[in-house]
Formats: C-alpha cells, sequence, structure tokens
C-alpha cells in the first residue's frame, strides 16, 4: 500500500504544483530537466556540506529527491500565474508527461528500501527499470508539442 502511495506523489507532484499554481507546462518541464542536471552533478557535495550538520545516513540519502523537488515548488512560486485559468484544462496531459518524467527521475534516486518497495508492484518496476527508456519518449513528446503544436505568431505587417 505505501508503494502505491509513493509513486501516486512521484507522479502527481509536478501536476498538483501546476495546477494549483496555474504554471505554464513549459517552465515546469523545463526546471524538472535542470533540477535533475542539479542532482546528478552536486548531490554529493551538498550531503558533504550537510553532513556535520545531519548526522544521520540515513536523512542524508534524501537530499537527491529534495534537490530535485524544491525547483519545482520555487518555479510553483516564482511563475504563479503564468497560466491562465482557461488553459490550464488545455495542461492537463502535458502535466501528466511532466509527472511521469518527475516520476523516472526520482525512483532511481529514492533510498534503496524504498525502491524494493517500489519494485514489488508493476508499475514500481515498470518505472525502476525503464526510467532512461520513459524519459527519452517524454522528452521526444514534449520537443514535438513544442515544434509542431505551438503557434508562431508572423510578424511580418499584412499587405492591404
Amino acid at each position: 500500500m505505501e508503494a502505491y502511495i509513493i509513486i501516486g506523489f512521484l507522479f502527481g507532484f509536478p501536476l498538483v504544483v501546476g495546477t494549483l499554481f496555474r504554471v505554464s507546462t513549459s517552465f515546469l518541464f523545463a526546471t524538472i530537466l535542470a533540477a535533475e542536471l542539479l542532482e546528478r552533478y552536486f548531490v554529493y557535495d551538498v550531503q558533504l556540506v550537510l553532513q556535520p550538520f545531519i548526522g544521520s545516513d540515513i536523512a542524508l540519502e534524501y537530499v537527491g529527491i529534495i534537490m530535485l523537488s524544491l525547483p519545482v515548488i520555487f518555479t510553483g512560486i516564482f511563475l504563479k500565474g503564468s497560466l491562465s485559468r482557461v488553459r490550464v484544462a488545455l495542461h492537463f496531459i502535458p502535466l501528466v508527461l511532466c509527472g511521469i518524467v518527475f516520476a523516472a527521475f526520482a525512483g532511481p534516486i529514492l533510498p534503496e528500501v524504498i525502491q524494493s518497495e517500489l519494485m514489488q508492484i508493476e508499475v514500481g518496476r515498470i518505472l525502476l527499470e525503464n526510467s532512461n527508456f520513459i524519459v527519452g519518449v517524454t522528452v521526444f513528446l514534449h520537443l514535438f508539442a513544442l515544434w509542431f503544436l505551438t503557434k508562431v505568431k508572423d510578424e511580418k505587417p499584412k499587405k492591404k
């Protein structure tokens, strides 16, 4: 049962932030990608800095997921209202895709105890075993939407 709650949180976190703060999906997606890069390259340095203040090694295992989550929260706070109320419904599917990417990034950096719990359910096993594929497909879908579904205004004046 706990594994389903964890999976729900991982998938739903960007969706909740995006709808609650009405943040554009493009901003949220870019934030998730940037947060993953920050986590990947700086988690060990942050753990070294925090180790004297946090005596527990168990608590240090959560630094990565916190580093992945905080930029998403800050994006929600600082870019609140970047999406009109009317357009929030249109961004539901892209927000779900953001949730999938967030879960694919977060799953492998969770502590091993939680990962072993997730491996006991089918969705968790798929998430952990195929995170690279999931991220690749979702990034491609976002790029496809950006390239082909975004209207660009023509700056040229119309002739009469």
